[in-house]
């Protein structure tokens, strides 16, 4: 075996993986991404650096409750999962506070909230979110990126309706009543 990551293993790895869950095969994939360039005589310094949180447990924009998985995208960007703050933060390398981009409106249930996540990972191809919810006892995914409520192309005001085509068009029914308002459209998003 040489000093890199043992490709022909790597490759027998993915290929019993090929008839289980994508999610499984993406993590092999990040792993391998980053032992490879890691020689075997590395030698990591003695003393870490604070890169989130560190402020004491609690939900401040510069605090985490029981932080458990994270994930770290190519811009260095940390995203974390907050357990015990039911929510998904992230932290970039130029910024001292989180943003939260998943969750954050108390444990439950429902869809934007969260309940204890344990991990999180990122389809870069898609830029989903993928979070292992572990008090619902789910695995759900979040489109990274919303743009908030309003009237533009990339913006909804009352989500009534989804739906597909055969080739995969996403079909979006914004429509409108009461306090919720609505664009009064019907919306289809490609695959790009």
């Amino acid at each position: 075996m040489g000093g890199k990551f043992d490709e022909i293993a790597y490759k027998a790895v993915v290929q019993q993986l090929e008839t289980t869950n994508e999610i499984v095969k993406m993590l092999c994939n990040t792993l391998a991404k980053v032992i490879s360039d890691i020689p075997l005589n590395a030698k990591w310094a003695q003393n870490g650096v604070t890169v989130a949180g560190g402020h004491g447990k609690g939900n401040a924009t510069n605090q985490l409750y029981y932080p458990e998985g994270i994930f770290i995208d190519d811009d260095q960007t940390i995203v974390i999962a907050d357990c015990w703050n039911h929510r998904i933060v992230q932290w970039r390398t130029d910024n001292t506070n989180e943003e939260v981009v998943a969750g954050g409106h108390g444990q439950g249930n429902r869809l934007d909230q969260l309940n204890c996540p344990t991990n999180v990972l990122i389809d870069e191809k898609t830029n989903t979110l993928i979070i292992s919810d572990r008090g619902n006892r789910r695995v759900t995914t979040i489109i990274v990126g919303g743009n908030g409520y309003g009237e533009a192309a990339n913006q909804f005001q009352n989500v009534r309706g989804l739906s597909f085509d055969r080739h995969g068009n996403l079909f979006v029914v914004d429509g409108g009543s009461g306090f919720w308002g609505g664009n009064h459209r019907v919306q289809r998003f490609s695959i790009e």
